[in-house]
């Protein structure tokens, strides 16, 4: 079974985003800061991160970056579930090595369909 970490401080999201792609086979994990995913990767390699941009601390962008600058992570699929809509932002969470951009509010459809893809091995790219 295919594995996603879940990394969004928003309790309520966090929840809904793991209902659906439970019920859509994926074995799901969740953590609610960039620290706290930083910390699960030492232990666990998902097999996608799913990640908001805006978050306390460190926003999804420098966690991306810091991803894809170690060996250990570099590979590990990224997809962007943000508020941060305006092109140059998905334009620039691409730069930074999304598999994926998707603008809040995402329906069901589009989340799975989007880590589906990517899963497959296709990024679906801004949208």
């Amino acid at each position: 079974m295919q594995s996603v970490l879940i990394v969004e401080d928003c309790a309520t999201e966090r929840q809904l985003y793991t209902s659906w792609l439970s019920r859509n086979g994926l074995q799901v994990e969740s953590v609610d800061s960039a620290e706290a995913a930083l910390a699960h990767l030492r232990d666990h390699r998902p097999d996608l991160l799913l990640i908001d941009v805006v978050m306390p601390e460190m926003s999804g962008f420098d966690v991306c970056r810091r991803l894809k600058m170690d060996p250990r992570t570099r590979d590990i699929p990224i997809v962007f579930c943000t508020s941060k809509g305006l092109k140059y932002d998905q334009v620039w969470g691409m730069r930074q090595g999304a598999a994926a951009y998707l603008v809040k509010p995402v329906t069901t459809e589009k989340l799975v369909n989007t880590v589906a893809e990517v899963l497959r091995g296709g990024g679906s790219g801004a949208g």
